[in-house]
């Protein structure tokens, strides 16, 4: 007799070791994570943030112009970064598919 639970089961566990093998590989490289998690990156990244926030909602209209300055100065250096990760984070998983670190064997 057909049962829907054998024939789904292998694929169900095919699925879930692809999910957990994605989930572990990290998709930069591990001297950029250590990059980002430094203090002095983590205060640039928010700051970054609420300066991008700030300049999408155009509330800096309200603001003298020096702090204009100083929130472009942040928003341009948080959307470098960003660019930074992207261009690395890229490049890294282009180099794990060609590696073959995301082939999940039985």
């Amino acid at each position: 007799m057909f049962s829907i639970k054998s024939y789904l089961s292998p694929y169900c566990k095919r699925i879930l070791t692809g999910i957990k093998k994605g989930y572990q590989t990290p998709t930069l490289p591990i001297h950029i994570i250590e990059f980002t998690n430094k203090p002095l990156t983590r205060i640039m990244r928010f700051l970054g943030g609420v300066s991008f926030i700030a300049m999408m909602s155009k509330s800096y209209l309200n603001y003298p112009f020096y702090i204009y300055i100083i929130l472009t100065l942040f928003t341009l250096i948080f959307t470098i970064y960003h660019f930074y990760l992207a261009y690395h984070r890229f490049k890294h998983m282009r180099y794990l598919f060609k590696s073959g670190a995301y082939e999940v064997r039985n």
